[in-house]
């Protein structure tokens, strides 16, 4: 998957409009759709601002990869502190990438099953 690629899913995965991601990093809509389309690789300066702008690294709009830090960062901020304290956990990062593909909607169903999980274990926990 190419940078413009990556560009466009995170637009579509945040409900933002091309025309108000081209606005807030100050290029015009055919520069933006000729960087969307592979048509041509955008400045390191307006990488960096298409990155602040939908969130992510510009490392993940060049390579694909996000760390940790930047995912949990992106999730709602009830599920950080879920997120940072099973971190470690190998399936839990699998889930944790998943994650920040997923739409707002659908990420808040999950934490709906989190605080259910949290209060049945939690306690299951206090009593024993």
């Amino acid at each position: 998957m190419a940078i413009g690629d990556r560009i466009r899913a995170l637009v579509k995965q945040r409900g933002m409009k091309f025309i108000h991601l081209a606005e807030q990093v100050g290029i015009s809509p055919s520069h933006l759709s000729d960087i969307v389309n592979n048509k041509t690789g955008p400045s390191v300066k307006v990488l960096e601002k298409i990155a602040d702008t939908l969130n992510t690294t510009t490392d993940y709009l060049i390579k694909g990869t996000l760390d940790d830090d930047v995912i949990i960062k992106n999730l709602p901020e009830e599920l950080q502190a879920t997120a940072k304290r099973f971190r470690d956990d190998p399936e839990f990062q699998v889930m944790m990438h998943k994650l920040g593909s997923l739409r707002t909607e659908e990420i808040s169903k999950i934490i709906s099953a989190i605080k259910t999980f949290e209060e049945i274990f939690g306690s299951r926990e206090k009593d024993e």
